[in-house]
């Protein structure tokens, strides 16, 4: 990658020794040669050509690269880069007139669009590269004029040579590079490797046209350089299978006919350029009929043809004489280094620079900027309101716990709030002990129910002989200082000779004070009769009621009343709401009377 970017930006050598292969091959040969170059010079250390088998076709790049990497290891060729040329019979080239002062950055681009009506395929198929007049310089124009031709020369243009090869070929030598496991740093064009090579070797080509003439086993190649420059290439493919075997009548067909060939096509060039003279015809090649060819082309052209002689031109060479067959890889090895010596890359062509809309360039930017603000606000949004999120889900976590311990603080409050109720609540052992006192005999008045109510209050039902003794207890209440309210009287008749039925409704003066001391009950009648004693006569058998313990101060639960001060019913209400006694009794309060208490008003009194 490193050696790609160099070639392509053009940075030169520093200082360090590279190395690298030029391979250059036919359907029947493969050429090699291996240059140590540094910034001073070029040394060729290594040359080999090696018979490609008839088992491998060269259009197997799988089988020919593994067959080069082989070549290049019996070589001990320990680099990984290797240069490469296309043959000019897959390279299609175009010459182009551009309007004069065409910017540099604009030449590929008007190359591509005129091109692209040329090519004889379709230009998305092709890897397209040019050159300008540095190394491709027709100087010559052709004017028509009435009856006349006049050959003008015209500084205001630009020529341009354009070379175009099918990607499929460029993908065929990436291929045999990968199957060689080498690099390929760069992919040129033939005919101007064989011109570099030229350069070196003969210096007429500075001042002279001369043609030169590749031979191979595919196809020849027929190049004429002027002025370091090539105005000139052509393939011709010619058999010469047969060209070694000398048949009895001298030189063989083929090559006469490649000859002829050759000297048609310098003939046309000739007569095209209006009588260009060619000064010397060059061969190179290793098929072994340069001579026969040099020989028949001096008798048509007459002009002189010789072998290229390319030993003396790298005599610091040891290994062995070097013939005209290396003279592509030679000139490859020359002109890689400098880059501007092979003005076609394959590789990395030269393309219509990028233009860019500023308008969409700004609007994109634009919108860049507003989705970054939008994505920043977003993400910041997220942050701070998750960890709001988080701050209200741990208050109402705590809120929660909060509740719990108030919920029982409050319990805690209602308990204690009823112990104080209770605390400042008449003590109606007292009173009912008072009340004891205050009744009557049994003889005139009895008690048939006793309830408690919400409001503090207790309602009496009672049973009387006649309406005075009711009145007589309605004066005996307000003299012990008792407010009550009595209810309607109603007349009853039982067995025992009561007749009236009422009740009473008693609430405590406020401020009372009761002192049981000098207060003395109503003795007892004198028929009176223990209640076991009357249960045994047949009638029906309530349970027997329990003697209740008279505590000093009673239980909270058990006297679920408020204050005399409250108006209302109280807050606090308690499952005891209600005691009876048992009915029809002819029992005074002298004997406690029996109540009833379930089993959740007991678990709500040992709670309290």
């Amino acid at each position: 990658m490193l050696e790609r970017l160099r070639t392509k930006f053009k940075i030169p050598l520093i200082g360090r020794t590279k190395r690298f292969a030029a391979v250059d091959f036919d359907s029947r040969k493969l050429r090699v040669a291996v240059a140590d170059v540094t910034p001073t010079r070029t040394r060729i250390s290594s040359l080999t050509t090696r018979d490609i088998p008839d088992s491998i076709e060269t259009s197997d790049p799988q089988a020919l690269g593994e067959f080069l990497r082989q070549t290049l290891k019996d070589m001990g060729f320990r680099g990984t880069s290797v240069v490469m040329n296309v043959p000019r019979s897959q390279v299609v080239l175009k010459p182009l007139t551009l309007p004069p002062n065409t910017p540099k950055n604009e030449l590929a681009g008007m190359v591509y669009y005129q091109v692209e009506k040329e090519l004889p395929f379709p230009a998305a198929d092709a890897v397209i590269d040019f050159t300008v007049e540095t190394d491709y310089e027709p100087t010559i124009t052709e004017t028509d004029t009435d009856e006349t031709q006049e050959q003008t020369t015209d500084p205001h243009r630009i020529d341009v040579l354009v070379a175009a090869v099918r990607l499929s070929v460029v993908d065929h030598y990436r291929r045999l590079a990968e199957a060689a496991h080498v690099k390929l740093l760069q992919l040129g064009l033939r005919p101007y490797a064989d011109m570099r090579c030229l350069e070196v070797c003969d210096p007429r080509t500075a001042n002279q046209n001369l043609a030169l003439v590749h031979i191979t086993t595919d196809e020849t190649e027929i190049d004429v350089v002027s002025g370091r420059s090539l105005v000139f290439t052509r393939s011709a493919v010619k058999d010469i299978s047969d060209a070694g075997s000398e048949r009895p009548q001298g030189v063989s067909e083929n090559v006469k006919a490649l000859a002829a060939e050759v000297a048609r096509t310098l003939q046309s060039y000739q007569a095209i350029e209006g009588g260009v003279k060619i000064d010397a015809v060059l061969l190179a090649g290793g098929t072994g009929v340069e001579r026969a060819v040099a020989e028949q082309l001096t008798n048509t052209l007459r002009v002189p043809c010789e072998i290229l002689e390319v030993g003396r031109a790298f005599e610091a060479y040891r290994e062995g004489p070097i013939d005209s067959q290396f003279v592509t890889v030679l000139g490859t090895a020359v002109a890689h280094p400098s880059d501007d010596e092979l003005p076609f890359d394959f590789l990395n062509p030269k393309r219509p620079p990028v233009r860019h809309d500023v308008r969409k360039i700004r609007a994109a930017i634009i919108a860049s900027a507003v989705g970054l603000l939008l994505l920043v606000g977003f993400v910041t949004r997220s942050l701070y309101l998750g960890a709001k999120r988080d701050q209200v889900n741990l208050l109402l976590k705590e809120q929660k716990n909060l509740e719990k311990t108030i919920k029982s603080l409050k319990d805690t409050a209602d308990r204690v709030l009823l112990i104080e109720e209770w605390a400042i609540a008449p003590n109606w052992l007292e009173h009912w002990a008072h009340l004891s006192c205050v009744f009557p005999s049994a003889k005139d008045v009895y008690l048939n129910r006793l309830t408690t109510n919400t409001d503090g209050s207790t309602t009496l039902s009672i049973r009387a002989r006649n309406s005075e003794a009711i009145a007589a207890l309605s004066e005996r209440l307000s003299g012990a200082g008792y407010r009550f309210r009595p209810g309607s009287s109603s007349p009853t008749r039982d067995r025992y000779g009561y007749t009236s039925t009422t009740t009473l409704k008693i609430l405590p003066a406020p401020q009372m004070k009761i002192d049981l001391a000098t207060t003395r009950p109503v003795a007892r009648p004198e028929d009176d009769t223990p209640s076991e004693e009357y249960w045994r006569r047949g009638e029906p058998t309530p349970r027997r009621p329990r003697r209740p313990r008279t505590p000093s101060k009673p239980r909270a639960s058990a006297y679920p009343v408020s204050s005399p001060e409250q108006e209302g019913p109280s807050r606090h209400r308690t499952s005891l709401t209600r005691r009876e006694v048992i009915p029809e009794t002819p029992l005074s309060l002298h004997r406690p009377p029996f109540v009833k208490v379930n089993a959740q008003e007991r678990q709500r009194g040992a709670e309290l």
